[in-house]
């Protein structure tokens, strides 16, 4: 990563790949998330499905 003084506290960077089946159309989606957050690998899908929740609530 370029600009390491930029990123001071960074701890993970997540690619996400989601493949969702909407209306019998099948589409790949990449995400990526940036975190300071210090947790194992393994919760990081949580929280993030977790933040996914939020956003679905409010659509």
């Amino acid at each position: 990563m370029h600009n390491q003084d930029n990123w001071v506290g960074l701890k993970w960077v997540v690619m996400l790949v989601r493949v969702p089946d909407v209306s019998n159309k099948t589409t790949r989606e990449v995400q990526f998330y940036l975190t300071s957050l210090n947790c194992a690998p393994c919760n990081l899908g949580q929280v993030i499905r977790l933040h996914w929740g939020v956003g679905n609530e409010l659509h």
